[in-house]
């Protein structure tokens, strides 16, 4: 009690909100998301606000203020997510949740309303990578007969022959192809995501990644697919 009352005289003296501590964590957790938004992209946004559709409200059916989340109380939260599951959830995605309690904790140490961060407890889950699963030759050629004169069957056609992301292929532009020199750079992307509630269509100027930016020949099959695609 005496290092919390010198820790309260301490903030006060420097002018800082000593309510913090004492404050419902996901309150905190709440007020995180809000300051954390307007430098952040909606997609990345949607990921907040999914992680917290759990945390939330299994810290305040508890009642849980900030002083009183401890490693063991972090653990019984990130062991629920796996209740009732037929399917366990991967390492990537208990690790996305343990990333962002551990932020909401940092960014009140960095304000200086708190000087513990219990989440730096918490040994990270195993991260398997990632093993992607494609088409066989046999598999994309059944694939083409069963859109064959289907609306989308040119630019299912596409997306085979580069490899490209929903997202990608979605958000192609005419800008994006070159038939002089004869490429197609993927440089943009669209998505559909949900805000608060709505559907909403974000276009990027950008990929997911660095390495996802990338120039791609176009030979003769793949030039005349861009053009019926396009119609």
């Amino acid at each position: 009690f005496r290092k919390l009352a010198e820790e309260k005289n301490r903030m006060e003296s420097w002018g800082l909100d000593t309510s913090v501590p004492d404050m419902l964590f996901s309150d905190l957790m709440q007020q995180w998301k809000l300051r954390k938004a307007p430098a952040i992209s909606k997609s990345t946004l949607e990921g907040y606000e999914h992680i917290l559709r759990y945390a939330d409200p299994f810290f305040r059916s508890r009642n849980i203020t900030v002083q009183q989340v401890t490693p063991a109380l972090i653990q019984r939260y990130l062991d629920s997510l796996q209740e009732g599951r037929t399917k366990p959830l991967s390492g990537n995605t208990i690790k996305k949740h343990i990333v962002l309690l551990k932020s909401v904790f940092n960014e009140s140490i960095k304000d200086g309303t708190l000087v513990y961060n219990p989440v730096r407890r918490i040994a990270p889950p195993k991260i398997v990578p990632y093993q992607a699963q494609t088409y066989s030759a046999s598999e994309l050629n059944e694939l083409f007969e069963a859109l064959q004169g289907s609306s989308i069957e040119d630019i299912v056609r596409v997306t085979a022959f580069y490899g490209l992301r929903r997202s990608e292929v979605i958000g192609l532009q005419w800008s994006a192809i070159d038939f002089e020199r004869k490429i197609v750079t993927i440089s943009r992307t669209f998505e559909r995501i949900n805000v608060d509630g709505k559907m909403v269509d974000v276009s990027k100027c950008r990929t997911k990644n660095k390495s996802s930016f990338r120039s791609l020949p176009t030979p003769g099959q793949s030039r005349s697919l861009l053009v019926m695609s396009a119609r």
